[in-house]
């Protein structure tokens, strides 16, 4: 469905002559990425409405794809497939968040937040087969993310201080999420490689 979309529009800019030919694939794939990114958002805001925890919902999903962007991690073979994983996997930290605010203790989180901040970027990036990185591109994204990790666990740290802690399980939820995606994305694309 976001493919026909962006599909469309991208169409429609090469046909009224807002970009060329040669630029659609760029194009097209920009629009899959925003419409994608604002239709996981949408969810993530309505499942945040529903359990209300809107703000958390919010801060979990920046967190979730800002990490991502350059943490990697699995990607599903069709679209169908990764919006219907995403959206699940939306829905269960939507979910893990509104339990972890109530029932968790700071200890815990400071611990679950520490394994991720040491284990993701270990671990990060994880490409894919249809779009390796280089070498130079995977030591960029590993610092960004060690710096991304620090940055946030120090923030986490805080937070939890001044037990604003509706900000800091989102945010640990992020982090988990990723670091399992990474390692299950490193995982499948070891065994795609060897096939």
């Amino acid at each position: 469905m976001i493919n026909n979309i962006s599909e469309f529009i991208t169409q429609n800019w090469v046909n009224k002559n807002i970009i060329s030919k040669e630029d659609y694939e760029l194009y097209h794939y920009g629009w899959f990425v925003v419409l994608s990114d604002l239709w996981l958002f949408a969810f993530t805001l309505i499942f945040g409405v529903i359990f209300n925890i809107t703000l958390s919902s919010i801060v979990f999903f920046v967190t979730f794809f800002l990490i991502r962007r350059f943490a990697g991690g699995f990607h599903a073979k069709t679209e169908l497939h990764c919006q219907l994983i995403s959206l699940s996997f939306l829905f269960f930290c939507i979910v893990a968040i509104k339990y972890l605010f109530i029932n968790i203790d700071n200890s815990y989180l400071f611990i679950i937040d520490l394994i991720c901040v040491i284990v993701l970027p270990l671990v990060s990036p994880a490409d894919s087969p249809q779009k390796p990185l280089t070498l130079n591109e995977r030591k960029q994204f590993k610092r960004i993310v060690t710096y991304i990790g620090v940055i946030l666990f120090a923030t986490n740290c805080i937070l939890l201080y001044f037990k604003i802690k509706f900000v800091a399980v989102a945010i640990i939820c992020a982090f988990v999420l990723e670091t399992i995606l990474v390692i299950f994305g490193r995982l499948l694309n070891h065994r795609l490689a060897e096939n």
